[in-house]
């Protein structure tokens, strides 16, 4: 049993060298975001983003989410809006770009009795 302790703490000391260090993408979303319908189907999701990161940012992406209840603890997605272009470190989309996406209507249980939801944001 020693040695397979030993084998197990040797592979682990040495993928730190097989492994560098990740670097990651900082993105935050800058606000004051807004979020309109264009039409029975569509929402234009106003905000910006911006990398203070070390790398290059993925895909970028809002999710816009709908939830029946405060405090906000589960939401259902209802649309992604994607930016077109990925991020360099240091550099942002300004805040008041816009992007427009499909948008899934919450059904009847996410609804309030007025026939409202709360809408969440998430980068």
């Amino acid at each position: 049993m020693n040695s397979l302790r030993r084998l197990c703490q040797l592979l682990l000391a040495l993928s730190g060298f097989w492994f560098p260090a990740l670097a990651l993408a900082e993105l935050s979303l800058l606000c004051p975001c807004e979020v309109e319908n264009t039409g029975q189907t569509a929402v234009t999701v106003t905000a910006g983003i911006r990398n203070t990161g070390d790398e290059v940012s993925g895909e970028l992406r809002i999710i816009v989410a709908s939830s029946v209840e405060q405090p906000i603890v589960i939401v259902y997605s209802r649309a992604y809006a994607y930016f077109t272009e990925t991020l360099s470190p240091g550099s942002e989309h300004e805040q008041g770009t816009e992007v427009t996406a499909g948008f899934k209507l919450p059904s009847a249980r996410l609804l309030d009795a007025e026939g409202k939801t709360n809408l969440v944001l998430r980068l």
